[in-house]
């Protein structure tokens, strides 16, 4: 049975691996792989080709069998009726489907003639779909003028070629800083209770605010794709975040760029979001001397890559924490318009929705990217969610999400997608610690071949050595373990299983170490 795991397993990571770049391009597979998956690979080097062709029929038999069993657990972060989900799937295909007949029958000479005229940046090589979502936007006379570079005042300009665009990457320009628009609540111990936004623009004014750069933290908390403000998640880890420190807390709301027309457009306008945030904490460090070394930020989604613009254009900052950073436009792309480590001294990443968005719709980074990378059951699926609709729509490309409004698909992604921050938010709220123990190759092998729901029960955190665990939640960073870890939780709320045996270990070694 193990043998029929591991030939399963390594053929899913060989398909995850040969996606393409960026640009396009396949890589080397066995690049893309960890350390131990590519011992794995190596291992059944002359099998790969038989099992590279199977996988996606493999793949598509264990969904299934997962969404089967998923429907006898109690989804307590999305409900959604099997008739909605098949409804929705049938809307969509007939959008895709009428967009390309549409395509068919427009002259080609027609579409290359406005691409010019508007100015338009398109890969010569893009499909209908990626080519219509481009030429949308270049005609559209509220986005400015074609697909050239756009600059605002303040907060630079946004060049539209390689690597903000690509084959892999069909976004259009970003909206204006007013359509967007940014948004920044300030909270503290003393004044935890939301007020007016602090004034961005013309000028920036703190004057109602309690900051303070001498507070030991400065945290800024970023949502993601179709969120807003007020989502209750982002007051939650606010409120659980000042009761373990005395921080200075900044929500930031980009609500009405987010839920804007499609994914495509609301991952463009980020760059929007990342722009003002360098603003804003340029001015906190020079009219209130903060020290970059201070600042913790913090987000979901498409708000983890904002965060990384915000450590790219603010050198030196402490940390950041990412909830299954979005992986449509950034997976294999290059570290200058995604995630990455080099964005802050520390940075973790937790992965909850790493399936491929093509066709398995997951939604966060396959790839680790950070200083530690925590996968919760494996990443690929989280306890009491089920796949999304992917047997009814059938995804070919990332251009196919042009025509997928944001609440819809937004809602087929939430369950998985969101536990990564409600995990997080547990470990603050709790006594209990998440543990997470560095990825072996049995775990990696198992938990790839059952999509990670096997992963809660084969976690023997028993015998976690201290160089090789990392807790989850605010101390990740003061434990030496770096690199991929694995994590399990319990299948309901609360999600974190109680180890004395492992809390003493861990907390004995943390003790020798200071």
């Amino acid at each position: 049975m193990l043998f029929k795991f591991q030939f399963l397993a390594v053929g899913i990571l060989i398909f995850l691996s040969s996606l393409s770049n960026c640009n396009g391009q396949s890589p080397d597979p066995l690049k893309k792989l960890t350390g131990v998956v590519k011992n794995a690979v190596t291992d059944v080097k002359e099998s790969t080709s038989s099992v590279f062709h199977n996988v996606k029929d493999v793949c598509e038999k264990v969904g299934d069998c997962i969404r089967q069993s998923g429907t006898k657990v109690v989804n307590k972060t999305v409900s959604i009726t099997k008739e909605s989900l098949q409804n929705g799937a049938t809307a969509v295909n007939k959008t895709i489907t009428t967009t390309k007949e549409t395509l068919k029958k427009f002259p080609l000479k027609s579409i290359e003639e406005i691409i010019k005229n508007a100015q338009c940046v398109i890969p010569k090589n893009a499909d209908n779909i990626l080519r219509a979502s481009l030429l949308q936007q270049c005609i559209s006379p509220s986005l400015g003028f074609g697909n050239e570079s756009r600059c605002f005042d303040e907060l630079g300009c946004f060049p539209m070629e390689y690597p903000w665009t690509s084959n892999l990457r069909p976004f259009p320009q970003p909206m204006k800083p007013e359509e967007v628009e940014v948004k920044i609540y300030s909270f503290t111990r003393k004044q935890n209770n939301m007020y007016t936004p602090v004034q961005l623009w013309p000028n920036i004014l703190l004057e109602e605010s309690d900051f303070d750069p001498e507070r030991p933290f400065t945290v800024f908390i970023v949502h993601g794709f179709n969120s807003d403000g007020e989502n209750q998640w982002m007051a939650s880890l606010k409120d659980a975040y000042l009761k373990q420190r005395d921080a200075n807390v900044f929500l930031v709301d980009w609500g009405k760029g987010s839920k804007q027309f499609n994914y495509l457009q609301v991952a463009s306008n980020t760059r929007i979001v990342g722009a003002e945030l360098i603003r804003f904490g340029k001015y906190l460090i020079e009219h209130y001397q903060l020290d970059p070394l201070k600042i913790h930020v913090m987000g979901h989604s498409l708000g983890a890559h904002i965060s990384s613009y915000f450590g790219k254009g603010i050198p030196g900052i402490s940390r950041i924490t990412a909830f299954d950073p979005a992986q449509p436009g950034f997976e294999g792309c290059p570290k200058q318009v995604r995630l990455d480590k080099s964005d802050a001294h520390f940075v973790d990443v937790i992965h909850t929705s790493c399936r491929p968005t093509i066709p398995f719709l997951g939604f966060g980074l396959i790839t680790p990217v950070g200083h530690v990378d925590i996968y919760m059951n494996g990443g690929f699926i989280q306890p009491g969610c089920t796949l999304p609709p992917i047997n009814e729509v059938k995804l070919t490309s990332i251009a196919d999400l042009a025509a997928i409004p944001a609440d819809v698909l937004g809602t087929w992604v939430a369950c998985s997608h969101g536990r990564s921050f409600l995990y997080f938010i547990e470990s603050l709220e709790d006594n209990c610690t998440f543990w997470a123990q560095k990825i072996k190759l049995f775990s990696a092998i198992t938990n790839a071949a059952t999509v990670g729901q096997l992963q809660p029960l084969l976690m023997n955190i028993d015998k976690c050595q201290f160089n090789e665990c990392v807790p989850l939640g605010l101390n990740t960073d003061l434990y030496p373990g770096r690199g991929a870890f694995i994590a399990g939780t319990a299948f309901f709320e609360p999600y974190c299983k109680s180890n004395l045996e492992t809390d003493r270990i861990m907390r004995k070694g943390f003790k020798n170490l200071k």
